[in-house]
């Protein structure tokens, strides 16, 4: 029963690690990346109100989802949505490319 709850309890710490690391990372080279793909103020604006309506999107559909499946696999769906995110974010800023950085969101 410990063991159990130990290693629920270390996966949700892993979780959230993993989340706030991406999380953290894309968003304190927000500069970095605007300069690397040459967007304007404006357009990096509109990136950023992208990542919004991901994360209200995500929040309203997540209750349906664990309602219909269950928290492991929506949780599980959810980190492996945040990696690949991240991969294209990288792919899109190492090719220039505005709507592949933005396409993340």
């Amino acid at each position: 029963m410990r063991e159990t709850i130990f290693l629920r309890r270390t996966a949700l710490y892993v979780s959230f690690l993993v989340l706030g690391i991406a999380m953290a990372s894309w968003i304190t080279r927000t500069a970095a990346i605007r300069d690397a793909i040459g967007a304007s103020t404006e357009q990096m604006g509109l990136v950023l109100f992208g990542l919004s309506l991901g994360s209200m999107s995500g929040i309203l559909a997540a209750s349906p989802l664990v309602s219909k499946f269950g928290t492991r696999p929506i949780a599980i769906c959810g980190i492996g949505f945040v990696m690949v995110a991240m991969g294209i974010i990288g792919t899109g800023v190492l090719l220039g490319s505005k709507l592949m950085t933005a396409a993340k969101t």
